[in-house]
């Protein structure tokens, strides 16, 4: 069996961020950045993970998938964040992410 390295990116408003023990976070940088190095080291998959969709919004951040499908990546994406339903699912799909993380409906 083959080992994978899939690197996790957490976002909270629009910036990649780091969380200290689930109750602040410091900002890191702009996704895309993120993004491209990960490419660049030659990661398995990028798992981004959008907390303001889990708690806020309950939908997926469609600014930020936007972004995602302009940056040249060879790397599959899995994106989690706010797919609260098979409709927002079909539609982050069909935007051109890879895979998607489904929390409990």
């Amino acid at each position: 069996m083959k080992k994978r390295i899939i690197a996790g990116i957490t976002l909270k408003n629009n910036l990649v961020v780091q969380s200290i023990s689930y109750k602040k976070y410091l900002p890191l940088g702009k996704v895309e950045y993120f993004i491209k190095n990960l490419n660049r080291w030659g990661v398995d998959e990028i798992l981004i993970r959008d907390i303001d969709s889990y708690s806020k919004k309950k939908k997926p951040n469609m600014e930020i998938i936007e972004k995602i499908k302009t940056i040249s990546c060879n790397t599959p994406i899995i994106y989690g964040g706010g797919l609260s339903s098979l409709n927002y699912a079909s539609k982050v799909l069909n935007f051109g992410i890879d895979r998607i993380l489904m929390e409990s409906l």
